[in-house]
């Protein structure tokens, strides 16, 4: 999940651009979910990646378990 201040069209792809220790990468997301976050003006948004190499996927999957570890406020959800 991220946050935006744009209601952003459940369906949309979006170039989201990842910065890991070991890697750098350019990914494409589609919008799963799109919710107000309570706050004014700022919504919760859910991506799935799509079409991830096999590496690529494995190495950002470990990465955000391992960053869900030390964020209480991040929700990573399984395939």
């Amino acid at each position: 999940l991220f946050t935006s201040r744009d209601n952003l069209a459940t369906g949309s792809h979006l170039l989201v651009h990842v910065e890991m220790p070991d890697l750098e990468v350019d990914v494409v997301g589609q919008l799963v979910r799109s919710q107000p976050t309570g706050s004014l003006g700022k919504f919760r948004n859910g991506i799935v990646f799509i079409n991830l190499s096999k590496g690529v996927r494995e190495k950002l999957g470990r990465y955000l378990v391992d960053l869900a570890e030390t964020r209480p406020d991040l929700e990573i959800l399984a395939d």
